[in-house]
Parts: C-alpha cells; sequence; structure tokens
C-alpha cells in the first residue's frame, strides 16, 4: 500500500507540497508542468512502441519523433490545458471547503455565545457541551486543513496557532485525531505550531 501511495505522489506531482508548501497557483503550475511532461511523454513511448515491428529506425529515435510531433501539434496545448483546469478545481474546492468550515465554525460559537449570554447554566470554570464540541470541530478543522497541505497558508496557520492554543482543542485533536502525534509534528516541521508546544 504505501509503495502504491509513493508512486501516486510522484506522478501526481504530491510531492511538492511534502516539504510544507500550501497548495496554491504557483503549486497547481508546477504540477500542471510535471503531469504534463510526464503524459507526453507517456504517449510518445507507448507510440513508438506500437510502432516499433514496422518501424526501422531504432527504439530511441522512434520515441523523439513521436515527442516532436506531439509538442509540435495541438496534443501538448490539449494536455497541460487540461490537467491545469483539474488541478486548479482541485485546489478552487478545497480551499472553498476549508473557507467554509471556518465560516460555519465561528457562525456556531457565534450562536452559542448568543445562548449561554442568555441563560447562565453551565459554570465558567468547566466548558459547556457546545464549547467541547466546537472545540471537536476546530481539531478537525486543523486535521483537514493538514489533509488538503493549507495548513501554512498564512491565513489558515494564525488559525490554527489560535485554535491549538486554547486547552479543549488541543485535548480533543489528541483523542479524536488518527496518528496525532505524527501530525503534530507534522505542523511543527512546517513551522505553524511550536516546539515545544506550551
Amino acid at each position: 500500500m504505501k509503495i502504491g501511495a509513493s508512486v501516486i505522489s510522484f506522478l501526481s506531482g504530491e510531492w511538492m507540497l511534502d516539504g510544507g508548501r500550501p497548495n496554491g497557483g504557483d503549486v497547481v503550475v508546477m504540477r500542471t508542468l510535471w503531469i504534463g511532461i510526464l503524459l507526453i511523454l507517456f504517449v510518445a513511448f507507448f507510440r513508438a512502441l506500437a510502432e516499433l515491428p514496422h518501424a526501422s529506425t531504432p527504439f530511441i529515435m522512434c520515441v523523439w519523433a513521436k515527442l516532436k510531433t506531439s509538442v509540435d501539434g495541438a496534443e501538448t496545448p490539449t494536455i497541460l490545458g487540461a490537467t491545469y483546469a483539474a488541478l486548479y478545481a482541485r485546489f478552487t474546492s478545497q480551499w472553498t471547503y476549508i473557507a467554509n468550515l471556518y465560516n460555519q465554525i465561528k457562525q456556531a460559537e457565534v450562536e452559542a455565545a448568543g445562548t449561554q449570554g442568555s441563560s447562565a447554566a453551565s459554570s465558567p470554570t468547566t466548558p459547556s457541551e457546545v464549547a467541547l464540541v466546537i472545540a471537536q470541530w476546530k481539531a478537525g478543522f486543523i486535521e483537514d486543513a493538514l489533509a488538503v497541505h493549507m495548513a501554512t497558508k498564512p491565513p489558515i496557520k494564525g488559525v490554527i496557532q489560535a485554535w491549538f492554543a486554547v486547552a479543549e482543542v488541543k485535548a480533543a485533536f489528541m483523542a479524536y485525531t488518527p496518528d496525532a502525534a505524527i501530525k503534530i509534528r507534522q505542523l511543527q516541521r512546517f513551522e505553524v505550531l511550536p516546539i515545544p508546544i506550551p
């Protein structure tokens, strides 16, 4: 399973995000070029392979000729354009998801503050049930931001730092996030969280 994931990461250019670089326009362009070049090379290779029995030229020359044909024609811009559109659409949907999730959490906080203000049922020393649910939600936000390679984007990084400093959020992250310690080390390596965590 790990080998398959490594191969997919290599072919898709996701390795460009491994060092903590946030997903964004520059990464979309670099991954487009990477995937596009690989696709063009694969197409040229398989076309040369298909024509090899009929060709008198060596295989490398045949691949080069097919590569030249692909680059000179409309195929290369089509592959690069389609790859860019797919990667940009994915980035946009991930950014929209994270932004909407943040807004939903803030809306829930505002509603909870209004409810607690009208009824003083919970004591100030113990967090209410609603506050614990929101803390779990914030912990989920941190995990999702890391999963979609947005944790190091400055606006998201600030949110993660502020929320992780809250004891209930930190406790929820440790309790409910799979491989929480590994993910915290990753956030520290990306300089999102301090070392050591206070």
